[in-house]
């Protein structure tokens, strides 16, 4: 996913290996990637690929310290895609 807007400019992508769901907002593929916050610390998180879906930048709630954790709390849902 290549995204050219200055809010990206702190997330990578990161290769993973296990599935990540569509986006529940509108259906997109999602992409783990990781976080540079100030002062070289690094979070995981999903996020859609759509750049005009709301979850193209998830709330810092969804900002994980491992990627297990980040997947997680992206695939799981109570409906929806």
């Amino acid at each position: 996913m290549v995204m050219s807007d200055d809010l990206y400019c702190n997330y990578t992508e990161i290769d993973t290996d296990k599935d990540i769901r569509p986006c529940p907002f509108c259906g997109s593929e999602a992409y783990l990637n990781n976080y540079e916050q100030p002062k070289g610390c690094h979070r995981k998180i999903v996020m859609c690929g759509h750049i005009d879906c709301p979850m193209s930048i998830p709330p810092d709630g969804f900002l994980r310290a491992t990627k297990k954790e980040a997947l997680e709390i992206w695939n799981k849902r109570h409906s929806g895609f």
